[in-house]
């Protein structure tokens, strides 16, 4: 595989908080557009921007074509996509539990003589790319990091753990866990020792295994029952795109 250090995904806060419905294959090529749009700088609004089924052939060594057809098919589903927000971090005068509901894509064209797929973002989330760091804090990893993670659940976990806030060692309730892994049934590894076999043990071993992080997961307990995770995470290396 390509080396692909260079490749910086930022991620405002508000939006990896609010991806937890995004299947793996959507989230991909979300990771991998918004590396692009960082080498790029601001991205405009109403403009075509290309999706890179060449990158994309590297990291998961398959050849352009079957990219290509991998990434309209998974476009063609993220257009459909939709996130909710507070309205607020979109306009400061709404009031304060006001929700508003945007997209990830505009408009999507692809060719399928040339191999060809591009994309335009919704006006909303081109605002919110555009002001990380300004107006959205924002996280931040490399594309090498995360690409051999192969589970939902790994990447979603992952990229919940991969904030400086986390290296203090804070906790998460199993009901905040399973909302931000996706797991939204309530009857689904209601009890923590079937989530804990089936989700967050393979997760972790995966990110120990795979990423630049190593994590330690604390059980605590509330009298007999354990109600919450407590996140110990140590970076292998710190992200610094001055390196490059």
């Amino acid at each position: 595989m390509a080396k692909l250090k260079k490749y910086l995904v930022c991620e405002a806060h508000e939006i990896l908080h609010s991806t937890h419905c995004l299947p793996l294959s959507e989230l991909r090529v979300v990771q991998l557009c918004l590396a692009k749009i960082y080498l790029r700088g601001e991205i405009q609004k109403d403009t075509w921007y290309p999706v890179d089924k060449k990158l994309y052939s590297q990291i998961f060594n398959i050849s352009e074509e079957a990219a290509y057809m991998a990434l309209v098919e998974t476009v063609l589903n993220l257009k459909n996509r939709s996130i909710v927000l507070k309205s607020k971090l979109l306009d400061p005068t709404q009031p304060e539990n006001s929700k508003t509901v945007i997209g990830w894509v505009d408009e999507c064209r692809y060719n399928n003589d040339t191999l060809q797929l591009e994309l335009k973002w919704t006006s909303a989330m081109a605002s919110i790319i555009n002001q990380l760091g300004t107006e959205y804090s924002y996280n931040k990893y490399y594309l090498e990091d995360v690409c051999k993670l192969k589970s939902i659940h790994s990447m979603r976990l992952y990229r919940i753990l991969n904030t400086s806030a986390w290296r203090c060692g804070m906790k998460l309730t199993l009901e905040e866990l399973r909302r931000l892994l996706g797991i939204e049934e309530e009857s689904t590894y209601l009890e923590f020792k079937k989530l804990n076999q089936h989700v967050i043990a393979p997760a972790v071993v995966a990110i120990n295994e795979l990423t630049n992080l190593t994590v330690e997961v604390i059980p605590v307990k509330l009298g007999r029952r354990i109600s919450s995770l407590q996140f110990k995470v140590t970076p292998k290396r710190v992200v610094d795109p001055t390196e490059e």
